[in-house]
């Protein structure tokens, strides 16, 4: 027992000597000024829109001004088909239109999957990945306040396609989504 009680002892005593000295000023930094540094990144999860099912993204505001912004998108997820986990991959350059904190934003994007599919060239061919890269345009609507915290997007999400590997025909598809997330 009298082992215990030193080695307590031991590391007890320089917790409380080096305890906050008297002289230690408390005051806050000063707040962010969010007119002159507004919250430009944002974590979301998108529903539905052009990373499939759902993603998880990222955004950065490189371009801030009051009636326009510029922002770039990078997201991705996994999308579990029967035992495969399927990859994919969205990047996305928007303008940001109007000031305060209701947006119009509209830009392209390009959209990257990976798939665990049957080649529809050769029939009877065994199931094989395949590399299926979409062009997309976004036209929505984004909430984000200047300083941090909620954020939303909804829009419409046309994606350009082809129905498999073998064809050249494009397909149009009409798609939208629903992202949520924060600002900082």
């Amino acid at each position: 027992m009298k082992p215990l009680t030193a080695l307590i002892t031991l590391l007890v005593i320089p917790v409380m000597l080096s305890a906050q000295p008297e002289d230690q000023d408390y005051t806050l930094d000063t707040p962010r000024d969010y007119t002159s540094h507004p919250a430009r990144n944002a974590h979301y999860i998108e529903i539905l829109g052009n990373g499939d099912l759902f993603s998880v993204n990222f955004d950065r505001i490189f371009f801030y001004s009051k009636k326009v912004k510029y922002s770039a998108r990078l997201g991705g997820s996994l999308i579990p088909n029967h035992i495969h986990l399927e990859p994919s991959l969205v990047m996305e350059q928007n303008l940001i239109f109007f000031d305060g904190p209701h947006h119009f934003e509209t830009g392209p994007g390009i959209s990257w999957f990976r798939r665990k599919t049957t080649n529809a060239c050769a029939l009877g061919s065994p199931p094989q990945w395949q590399n299926s890269l979409f062009g997309m345009m976004r036209f929505g609507y984004r909430l984000q306040k200047q300083e941090e915290g909620f954020f939303m997007r909804l829009g419409l999400t046309p994606i350009l396609f082809s129905r498999n590997s073998c064809e050249t025909n494009y397909t149009l598809k009409f798609w939208g989504g629903a992202a949520f997330g924060v600002s900082f």
